[in-house]
């Protein structure tokens, strides 16, 4: 079959860090220290900007050390931090600010777009693989169907809908910044802005993404199940099928 529509094997191996301790140490710690100690009288504005940035950065690295692997989207992750510093150290104002916030998911969604002109789709490894979706059953009937070209174009649109979904992030992260922060970029108010907007960025941009990708899902398993004629248990990779 083509190598575009092979599932992207997820391995097991590598350890997963806990989605509530991720949003602990990059959202809510950070978020406390710029808006509690960001006061002259405590680590005042510097220092505690430069202890909200070395907290995330430093858990990143640990994380890469510790599963001996650094992937892309984390290398992103890591260089929003620097530039976050780089930014505060010009004393950039708030538009600067507010391009960066939205740099990362427009490289996400321009990445998701670009990958499938390659042989490794990025919405294989999100989607379509083996840990989701049953992956061997679904290629043995499109096989006989040669349903592999209608799934191509099923892919593209779920591709389209992910990509999306980043760009949705973009603005949200750009309108959000511009509404947030207002104050110099070397004052208490700024740091005590940033924490807020950080503080925020979870319900008001991450949830409506997160929404917009479980209709990716949904989209693309309604659409596999009318190319195969399969039910939901036989599209789905059920909890027993999982080895």
């Amino acid at each position: 079959m083509p190598k575009t529509l092979e599932s992207t094997e997820v391995s097991g191996k590598n350890s997963k860090g806990s989605p509530i301790r991720d949003a602990i140490i990059n959202i809510a710690v950070p978020s406390l220290i710029l808006m509690k100690l960001s006061k002259p009288e405590l680590l005042g504005p510097l220092w505690s900007f430069v202890l909200a940035l070395v907290i995330p950065f430093s858990y990143g690295v640990y994380a890469a050390i510790k599963d001996r692997k650094l992937n892309w989207i984390a290398a992103l992750g890591l260089f929003h931090i620097l530039m976050s510093g780089a930014l505060r150290y010009f004393e950039v104002g708030r538009v600067g600010f507010a391009f960066k916030e939205a740099l990362m998911p427009t490289i996400l969604g321009l990445a998701v777009i670009i990958s499938t002109k390659t042989d490794n789709p990025l919405v294989s490894k999100m989607l379509y693989n083996d840990q989701i979706l049953n992956i061997p059953k679904i290629n043995e009937i499109l096989e006989a169907r040669s349903g592999f070209p209608q799934l191509q174009k099923l892919l593209l649109h779920t591709t389209m809908m992910i990509a999306s979904s980043f760009f949705l992030s973009a603005f949200l992260n750009f309108t959000l910044a511009l509404w947030f922060l207002r104050s110099p970029v070397d004052s208490v108010e700024f740091n005590q802005e940033l924490g807020r907007m950080t503080a925020m960025s979870w319900p008001m941009i991450a949830l409506p993404c997160m929404l917009v990708m479980a209709f990716s899902l949904w989209y693309l398993g309604s659409g596999v199940r009318k190319l195969t004629g399969l039910d939901w248990e036989n599209v789905l990779k059920v909890e027993g099928d999982k080895k």
